[in-house]
């Protein structure tokens, strides 16, 4: 009996160092427990609000809070480009101004490529011969002034809508009807700068108006700049 009672100890010796010795292997085999990354902000869009740079995907960065598209990058509209920069084509380009080579009105700053020319636009400030073909530059002058701001406007019967448009300052029935000392007929005469039709079939001026020549005058007799008696 004591013999087998001998053996019962040892065995449980064994059993409680192979306990022990498993204790010791697992506490070193046990990783610890990773912290689950906190997930990354998705990048912004063109058109996407933003902050930075960084809030925003490849090939775009962050101009005036949007996210816009760089410099040769792929583009629908004007505005998915930065403020320097206009969609061509296509791509987001620097526009060319005034006088540049083009092949395409959306290449100018003004929209009108004409006869390989950047030309000036609607409304844009002109010296004679800079606007495109049919609008003229309002150079007019009374004095030393002009009769309005110096501007490309449009040629007479072309299609308008405000009488600004018109260099001869009346649009009637989305027309641009004559002015002083063009030619007209009873129904198109300027009323914006008020003229009547003459006899001679020419827009005049009656007293005080302002003129440049005799021709704008009823009376014929433009002095100073002002029709009189």
């Amino acid at each position: 009996m004591a013999f087998i009672g001998g053996i019962i100890t040892i065995i449980v010796i064994i059993i409680l160092i192979i306990i022990i010795l498993l204790s010791i292997f697992n506490s070193f085999s046990t990783q610890p427990t990773i912290p689950s990354e906190i997930p990354t902000p998705s990048k912004g869009k063109v058109g996407h609000s933003c902050v930075s740079n960084t809030n925003c995907e490849i090939g775009l960065i962050c101009e005036n809070g949007l996210c816009k598209v760089v410099a040769g990058g792929d583009c629908n509209l004007n505005t998915n480009c930065t403020s320097a920069q206009k969609c061509v084509l296509g791509k987001c380009k620097t526009p060319l101004p005034f006088n540049s080579v083009c092949t395409n009105s959306q290449e100018c700053l003004s929209n009108i490529c004409d006869g390989g020319i950047c030309k000036r636009n609607l409304f844009e400030v002109c010296s004679v011969s800079e606007c495109a073909t049919s609008l003229l530059c309002d150079d007019v002058l009374i004095g030393p002034f002009p009769l309005k701001p110096v501007v490309c406007r449009r040629e007479l019967l072309s299609i308008c809508s405000i009488d600004d448009e018109c260099y001869s300052g009346k649009c009637t029935g989305g027309i641009c009807d004559a002015g002083v000392g063009e030619s007209c007929s009873v129904a198109v005469c300027n009323t914006h700068f008020p003229t009547t039709c003459d006899v001679d079939n020419i827009c005049k001026g009656g007293f005080a108006f302002p003129c440049t020549q005799n021709i704008h005058c009823l009376s014929n007799n433009c002095i100073s700049n002002v029709c009189f008696p």
